[in-house]
C-alpha cells in the first residue's frame, strides 16, 4: 500500500464531495424561485441527501473493514465525479428545453386553447 497515493485519492474524494455540496447550495435559490417554495420546504427537499450521507457514514465504516480503503476510495471518487457530471449535464439539458419551449410559444397562435403544446405548458405551470 502506497500511503502517498492513498492520501491523494482521499483528497480527491473530499474535493468531489465538496463540489456536490457546493452545487446543491448553488441550485437552492433558483430551485426555490422556480417552484415557489419556502426555505423550510427547501430543507425538506434537501434533507434526504443529508440523511443518506449520515447512513452512508455508518455503512461504509463496516464496508471498509471488508473491501479495504483503496477500493472504497476509488469507488467514492468515481461516484462523486459521476454525480457532479450528471448534475452539470442536466443543467445543459434544461437550458436546451427552455429554449425549445420559448420557440414553441412563438409559433403558437394567440389563443392557447387551440395549441396542444400550450395546453401542456399551462398544465405544468
Amino acid at each position: 500500500m502506497n500511503p502517498q497515493r492513498l492520501f491523494v485519492a482521499s483528497c480527491i474524494s473530499i474535493g468531489t464531495a465538496a463540489m456536490v455540496f457546493a452545487i446543491r447550495g448553488d441550485v437552492a435559490g433558483p430551485m426555490s424561485a422556480a417552484f415557489h417554495i419556502t426555505n423550510e420546504q427547501m430543507g425538506m427537499v434537501f434533507s434526504p441527501a443529508f440523511f443518506a450521507f449520515t447512513l452512508a457514514i455508518f455503512t461504509t465504516g463496516n464496508l471498509i473493514d471488508i473491501v479495504g480503503m483503496r477500493v472504497l476510495h476509488s469507488l467514492s471518487a468515481i461516484g462523486f465525479i459521476l454525480g457532479v457530471a450528471l448534475v452539470t449535464l442536466r443543467r445543459v439539458r434544461l437550458a436546451r428545453y427552455r429554449r425549445s419551449s420559448r420557440t414553441r410559444a412563438r409559433r403558437c397562435s394567440s389563443s392557447a386553447s387551440s395549441c396542444s403544446d400550450c395546453r401542456m405548458d399551462s398544465l405544468k405551470a
